[in-house]
């Protein structure tokens, strides 16, 4: 195998005219949750970044490439690169996203406990006893009379104005009884209750905690995380590009950055 000769170069000369994506550094890092394989896709700059960084810090530096054609070899030696270390910066994104706790902008905890009882009870009765009884002892019903009717016809002559006596009749009334009486008794009762009855409570227990705290503001918590983790983010991929210089590149005055 024939080794290509190798110059030295500035590594702003050796970007390519259209270097799209070529330098974004990219990288997945992949966990179990709850058993289940979950894999974070994570961007530690971009070709933008890159170049940006390149052109700020480290303009002045000189990498080894190929003669023939050191753009493309320079995107080569990146991805080469990029392939040895991407395990390592998915790690610490990783750890970053899940580690890093940001100052609470807001932070509220109601807590409220409530127990309720409400018994009742009720009994209504109703009792009603009616008795209604006629009775009659000893009826007994006589009638009685006693004494005689005399009944006389009369007969008047030719020369006599008063009647004679002619046919005389008497009818007599003995030993008849006719007595009434009526001896008893008629008795009438009714006896009864009616009772309602209503016993119950109505208990509540409350019990009632508020707690506010952080950076009140205009600020959500969600939002100061992500500017945060913006913040720390390009702290790491400032640390990658330099990485990647001080491996493959120098500088001749000094190191520079």
């Amino acid at each position: 195998m024939t080794r290509p000769k190798m110059k030295a170069i500035n590594i702003i000369e050796a970007l390519p005219d259209n270097p799209g994506t070529s330098f974004d550094f990219t990288a997945d890092y992949t966990h179990k949750v709850e058993n289940q394989s979950v894999t974070e896709h994570y961007t530690i700059f971009s070709t933008a970044y890159f170049i940006q960084e390149l052109l700020q810090h480290f303009d002045e530096h000189l990498i080894k490439l190929p003669e023939t054609n050191p753009q493309t070899a320079l995107v080569t030696l990146f991805n080469t690169w990029k392939a040895s270390r991407a395990d390592a910066y998915a790690r610490r994104m990783y750890a970053l996203s899940t580690k890093y706790e940001p100052l609470d902008n807001y932070d509220r905890t109601e807590t409220k406990e409530s127990e309720g009882k409400i018994t009742y009870g009720k009994t209504d009765e109703l009792t009603h006893g009616l008795t209604i009884e006629d009775s009659y002892d000893n009826y007994k019903e006589s009638n009685e009379r006693s004494g005689s009717v005399t009944t006389a016809d009369g007969i008047y002559g030719v020369n006599s104005n008063a009647a004679v006596p002619a046919d005389t009749s008497t009818e007599t009334y003995n030993d008849l009884t006719d007595d009434r009486t009526i001896t008893g008794s008629k008795e009438t009762a009714h006896s009864g209750k009616d009772t309602t009855k209503y016993t119950g409570h109505d208990d509540t227990e409350d019990s009632y905690t508020l707690r506010a705290h952080g950076n009140i503001g205009v600020t959500t918590s969600a939002q100061m995380l992500s500017e945060d983790f913006k913040l720390l983010s390009l702290d790491l991929a400032q640390t990658a590009v330099a990485e990647f210089i001080d491996r493959y590149t120098y500088y001749i005055g000094g190191l520079d950055l």
